[in-house]
C-alpha cells in the first residue's frame, strides 16, 4: 500500500536494463504491524527474472478476496525467539517459513499471528516450515497427548492438541517434509490470535534446540 500522497521516483535501471521506479509504502498494507517500506517497482514482463520472489494482485472496489483465504491473512506476526530465517508465516504460502534458531537451548518455542479486533474461528491449519539436520521441528517424544506442539487462542487458552504430528524426537522429524499442514477443528471460538506452542528439537547438533513453522491459518467453516 502506498503512502499518502506518495509519488514514484524514478531510480536506477535494473540489471536487465529494465526500468525501476521506488516509493515509500505500508507492509502488511493494514494492521498494527504495519510498517513503512520503500517499494521497487518493475514493469511485470521483468519481475522475478533475477530468480527473485515476487507477487501480483489486483483487488476490485468491493472485492472480499479469496473464499478460501485465511482470517489471519497479513496478520501482525510474533514469536518467542526471533531466529536467523524470517519468512512470514500469515501469507497464505507454506514456500516461505520462519525459524526460531537463535543458538540457544529453547525449552518452548512459538509462532503467532494476530489481529486488531477478534474473529470467530473453528479450524486452524499449522504448517511445518524446514527440517535442518540440526532441527526444525517440534519433539514430541514425551509419551503422552501432551507432548505433542499445540494452538492457543486468545489470551493463550488451550484450544487443541495437533494430535496427527507424527512422533518425533528430539533427534529426528520422521520424515517431516516441508510445508506439510496439519488440520485442528473444535467449537467456534472467537479469538483475537493464534499461536503453536511446543518443545523445539535439537536434531544431531546438542546444545541448541529450535522449530519452524510456514503458515499459521484460522477459518470459520461452515
Amino acid at each position: 500500500m502506498f503512502g499518502e500522497g506518495n509519488k514514484l521516483q524514478r531510480a536506477p535501471n535494473g540489471a536487465g536494463g529494465e526500468p525501476v521506479f521506488e516509493a515509500m509504502g505500508m507492509f502488511p498494507p493494514s494492521g498494527s504491524g504495519a510498517r513503512a517500506v520503500k517499494l521497487r517497482l518493475v514493469p511485470f514482463y521483468a519481475a522475478g527474472q533475477d530468480g527473485s520472489r515476487f507477487e501480483v494482485w489486483i483487488r476490485l472496489p468491493g472485492a472480499v478476496g479469496r473464499a478460501d483465504a485465511s482470517l489471519f491473512y497479513l496478520a501482525d506476526e510474533s514469536w518467542s525467539h526471533p531466529g536467523n530465517v524470517e519468512g512470514s508465516i500469515a501469507d497464505d504460502d507454506t514456500g516461505t517459513f520462519r525459524v526460531s534458531f537463535d543458538g540457544t537451548e529453547q525449552e518452548e518455542t512459538w509462532f503467532a499471528v494476530s489481529l486488531t479486533k477478534p474473529a470467530k474461528i473453528n479450524r486452524v491449519v499449522y504448517a511445518h516450515g524446514h527440517s535442518f539436520h540440526d532441527g526444525g521441528w517440534y519433539d514430541a517424544s514425551a509419551g503422552n497427548r501432551r507432548s505433542k506442539p499445540s494452538v492457543q487462542g486468545g489470551r493463550w487458552e488451550q484450544l487443541a492438541t495437533i494430535d496427527s504430528y507424527p512422533d518425533t524426537t528430539a533427534t529426528t522429524g520422521r520424515g517431516l517434509r516441508d510445508g506439510r499442514a496439519f488440520t485442528i477443528k473444535f467449537a467456534p471460538t472467537e479469538v483475537w490470535a493464534i499461536r503453536v506452542v511446543g518443545k523445539p528439537a535439537h536434531g544431531d547438533t546438542p546444545g541448541h534446540a529450535f522449530a519452524s513453522c510456514a503458515e499459521l491459518q484460522g477459518f470459520l467453516d461452515p
